[in-house]
């Protein structure tokens, strides 16, 4: 099923693309064309903003899950902070608001929070390390374990002679996925709160409190994920640009193999062997 599914995937998208594009057209009524065109807009904008980012989800997961668990882990030890930070020291340093769309919020909050999800991010990253599960990627089969390689093995990196001046060694060595942990964390705390601050502008423009109650106490689930999308579509661009060593990995190989027939995957085994006899 998931390999018909894979194969008419565009198909169906467009065919359902084309039946919403003239069911549209068919209901537009006399002196209503300005609301539906409106709706329609709407309809546009919401899909930008929740599906184009909520696909990169699907992508992250196949990456690994740690690409999925450890910036959502930021986003929520980041929000946890500013509240503690606020709560301590909120407009006792900084009186100026963060921002009028967010009254409560406070810049004691937004900072102390930005340097507690940076220390943080660290060590949650090296406890995630500790599980296969969590970097290995996932591209339609299960996986148990796997071989780091990249960003998930040591590498050595030498230090600035200032630093090396100080005492500290000239070379250390340690993971570079550790860059990247703290480079998802700075986001999470710099640009992420951003999509709650959108999303209280959006509320504050309908004179709504949340935007659904799906969540009890908490509102609907895009009360609970705002910053959260904004992050996974962050968390995707890094990896395509910083992270991904080529424009596909063997796991991708393998599952794009398994779509072909048998024909063309005996075609392609004699290929691969007379690859590697020339190699």
């Amino acid at each position: 099923f998931y390999q018909n599914f894979f194969h008419y995937h565009l198909w169906i998208s467009f065919c359902l693309y084309v039946i919403g594009f003239c069911w549209f057209i068919v209901s537009l009524k006399p002196k209503m064309y300005k609301y539906q065109f409106a709706q329609l807009a709407w309809t546009a904008l919401s899909l930008l903003i929740v599906v184009f980012q909520c696909a990169s989800f699907v992508s992250n997961f196949q990456n690994g899950i740690f690409w999925v668990v450890f910036p959502a882990a930021m986003i929520i030890t980041n929000d946890i902070a500013a509240y503690f930070w606020g709560v301590a020291l909120g407009r006792k340093i900084i009186k100026a608001k963060l921002t009028t769309l967010s009254p409560n919020k406070t810049w004691e909050g937004f900072i102390g929070a930005l340097f507690t999800t940076v220390l943080l991010s660290i060590p949650m990253c090296y406890w995630f390390m500790q599980y296969d599960r969590f970097i290995c990627p996932h591209w339609g089969f299960e996986i148990d374990s796997c071989v780091p390689i990249g960003v998930w093995i040591p590498s050595d990196f030498q230090l600035p002679e200032i630093l090396v001046q100080l005492g500290m060694p000239e070379i250390v060595t340690f993971p570079s996925i550790y860059f990247h942990a703290v480079c998802l964390a700075v986001f999470a705390s710099l640009i992420a709160p951003f999509g709650g601050f959108f999303a209280s502008g959006m509320k504050r423009a309908y004179n709504i409190k949340d935007f659904n109650n799906v969540f009890p106490g908490h509102g609907g689930f895009y009360d609970r994920f705002d910053c959260q999308l904004i992050m996974t579509l962050c968390t995707f661009v890094h990896f395509r640009t910083f992270v991904q060593m080529s424009p596909m990995t063997v796991p991708q190989i393998m599952t794009l193999i398994s779509l072909l027939s048998a024909g063309e995957q005996q075609q392609l085994l004699t290929q691969l062997q007379q690859h590697v006899t020339n190699i």
